[in-house]
């Protein structure tokens, strides 16, 4: 990602060769590279003045917001130029194999009763998989795989073997609290992408997941934090179960 990428008054011949770092929200930095009192929203902007390339570590563990990178770019000269880190997907999972041009990702549906309509949208434009615990006819456009367990719900784990049996190896999960928590309690989260508002929204807000209460603290689902990052007014928070 560059404006103006190549050097201004040189031969097309010419290379240039530019001398960066990879990330730049370090805190073992603040106080040594970044002078003391620097504010974290600031760092990338100071980084920049010092070298004239950095990679965006961002881009390996998932999608960005298109305002990231236009903030990103303001914040940086003119003839600056990021290094976009390659999808994760395709480096450590794909290996690299079998990477075909960009396509409409499959979408899953999980639906226990079987009550997704024909109207809806997430149908639209087909390569829908739904997961069901009912049996009946699915909605028009839709693969419907009947997976029940002894409570009469999708069988999670199992659905996950059959992905991987297609060859899908990562799955990114939109849901409500309920299948949220179902998805942790019986181990099938290896990462949780997290965005913080600094808000309250009061005791009746539902909260991420549906998990049972503790009886000892001891008992708390501990996580390990992969990376921190401000994006606007909202953190965006990386992490695994530790």
């Amino acid at each position: 990602m560059s404006r103006g990428a190549a050097s201004r008054g040189t031969s097309s011949r010419v290379g240039r060769i530019r001398i960066g770092i990879s990330g730049w929200r370090y805190a073992g930095w603040r106080g040594s590279f970044y002078p003391k009192g620097l504010r974290q929203r600031d760092e990338l902007a100071y980084a920049s003045r010092h070298f004239d390339t950095i990679e965006i570590n961002g881009t390996h563990y998932s999608l960005q917001r298109p305002e990231s990178f236009a903030r990103w770019r303001d914040e940086t000269p003119e003839d600056f130029v990021f290094a976009v880190k390659g999808s994760r997907f395709i480096t450590h999972m794909k290996q690299l194999r079998d990477v075909e041009t960009p396509r409409q990702p499959l979408r899953v549906i999980v639906d226990s009763r079987l009550e997704t309509p024909n109207a809806a949208r997430i149908l639209e434009g087909g390569n829908v998989l739904i997961f069901t615990a009912s049996t009946g006819k699915g909605p028009r456009g839709a693969e419907v795989v009947q997976l029940p367990n002894p409570n009469r719900k999708v069988d999670l784990p199992r659905m996950l073997e059959e992905l991987a049996r297609r060859g899908i190896n990562e799955l990114h999960v939109e849901a409500g609290f309920r299948l949220n928590g179902s998805l942790v309690r019986e181990g099938c989260v290896d990462e949780f992408l997290v965005y913080l508002n600094p808000s309250f929204l009061g005791d009746a807000a539902q909260g991420m997941l549906d998990l049972p209460a503790l009886a000892a603290l001891e008992e708390r689902r501990r996580l390990r934090l992969l990376s921190v990052e401000r994006l606007g007014d909202d953190l965006r928070i990386v992490a695994r179960p530790a």
